[in-house]
């Protein structure tokens, strides 16, 4: 059984695929510096198709409908030109309906394309262009601290770092806010106050990291325009700190803030990304790792949710829980000095 893999404060060398899903035009070249908002590529899609029947409207087969168009696929049309005529007693013609751009001609119908949509595709990061991927994107690269989150509100953005240690204490308000600058990026432990979310947003801040989030505040955090990354879980404060023991080294450090969402086939979470040329690089670990004794996890359930400890055994047998359902398990170690049996599927490695 493999366990979910999430990289907190560990130093990395980081390479990140930024990838078109289609092919458009890069906007970088190799050894080029970005920055998280750089547009890296980008690419447009038609924003509306109408077929046009030719065959039809002329009265011929469509293996032959091509035979009689007046203007090619890739020119450019203007409403009402002819963009197909038959000759002879009983002449026909076809018009374009709308200004369009004429883009293909298939089994006797014309494929008009009106107007586009464009796709720009981010560097999410502070970094360097490793490689260029032609038409679709770049390979960009970087060495530095590595914090992963569960979740993230899909915008980018980058600032100043800023520990706010008394959050972690107590849910984050207004009173803390004073300190904080236009342009940071905020550190804290915990927000159940979506007014507060939106103060943020007001004085100018590049990006938010919280340890734990009131779920409730999920559809606030997705409005804001700022990152937003949830770095423990949601829910009420936890007592795990050793995220702000990791962050506090770092305080006005610049940082890069990608909320995007989690992708289990490309191993990418939210992320938030400390620029630092060197560092002792952690046991390498993939996105997803077989759990072992030893391993420092994160809890996702039961009464202990949010906290960290060490897995002290694997049972061999599986464990039949509360809902009457057997899983694999594993007993933890918690912080507070307890252990905890939980389904090893509700458990997180951190690196």
């Amino acid at each position: 059984m493999l366990t979910d893999v999430v990289q907190t404060g560990s130093w990395a060398s980081i390479h990140r695929v930024r990838r078109l899903p289609f092919p458009g035009q890069v906007l970088v070249n190799e050894g080029e510096q970005v920055l998280p908002e750089d547009v890296i590529a980008e690419a447009s899609l038609p924003d509306r198709l109408t077929m046009l029947e030719i065959a039809r409207s002329l009265g011929v087969a469509a293996k032959t409908a091509q035979d009689y168009l007046i203007r090619q696929p890739g020119e450019d049309l203007n409403e009402d030109d002819v963009i197909a005529q038959l000759e002879g007693p009983l002449p026909r013609l076809v018009r374009t309906p709308m200004p369009a751009k004429f883009a293909a001609f298939h089994m006797g119908k014309a494929v008009l394309v009106t107007g586009t949509d464009s796709i720009h595709l981010k560097a999410g990061m502070i970094g360097v262009v490793d490689c260029v991927i032609p038409e679709y994107g770049a390979i960009l690269t970087t060495n530095g601290v590595l914090f992963q989150g569960i979740w993230g509100n899909g915008r980018i953005g980058f600032g100043e770092l800023a520990v706010l240690e008394e959050s972690w204490l107590t849910s984050l308000n207004r009173l803390m806010l004073a300190e904080v600058e236009r342009g940071q990026v905020i550190a804290a432990g915990h927000c159940s106050d979506g007014d507060v979310l939106v103060q943020l947003e007001k004085q100018g801040l590049a990006g938010l990291m919280i340890n734990r989030l009131a779920p409730g505040l999920i559809t606030t955090a997705v409005a804001l325009s700022l990152p937003v990354i949830v770095l423990g879980g949601f829910g009420d404060p936890g007592q795990d700190s050793s995220a702000l023991e990791l962050l506090k080294p770092h305080t006005k450090a610049l940082v890069s803030v990608n909320g995007n969402d989690s992708g289990r086939l490309t191993g990418y979470r939210p992320e938030v990304i400390i620029p630092q040329p060197e560092g002792v690089e952690a046991d390498a670990l993939a996105s997803r790792a077989v759990l072992r004794i030893g391993h420092r996890v994160r809890l996702c359930s039961g009464s202990a949710q949010g906290q960290e400890g060490e897995v002290l055994a694997l049972p061999e047998q599986v464990t039949e829980f509360g809902s009457g359902l057997p899983f694999p398990s594993a007993i933890v170690q918690v912080e507070n000095g307890g252990q905890v049996t939980i389904p090893q599927q509700n458990l997180v490695i951190l690196r």
